[in-house]
């Protein structure tokens, strides 16, 4: 479940998160491609998991930005 960003703090938090999965992402590919091709597969099998679901985490952030974007768009000045 998630909850709704409705505060500067929970905000900067959000981003934080969002920009530490950014830096895990490429990682988890450099393990799967590093890894001699002998144990590629059994690799890639657990490292696939981790991927899907960072994807659907930013999936999931994506969304809720543009609704956000579309609540702020309908108010004069952003209020």
């Amino acid at each position: 479940s998630s909850y709704p960003i409705t505060t500067t703090y929970l905000y900067t938090k959000v981003t934080r998160l969002r920009d530490a999965m950014s830096q895990i992402y490429p990682k988890l590919q450099e393990i799967k491609e590093s890894v001699q091709s002998d144990f590629r597969h059994q690799v890639s099998l657990l490292v696939q998991p981790m991927l899907q679901a960072l994807d659907a985490a930013f999936a999931h952030y994506d969304v809720d930005q543009q609704k956000r974007s579309a609540k702020s768009a309908g108010r004069p000045n952003g209020y």
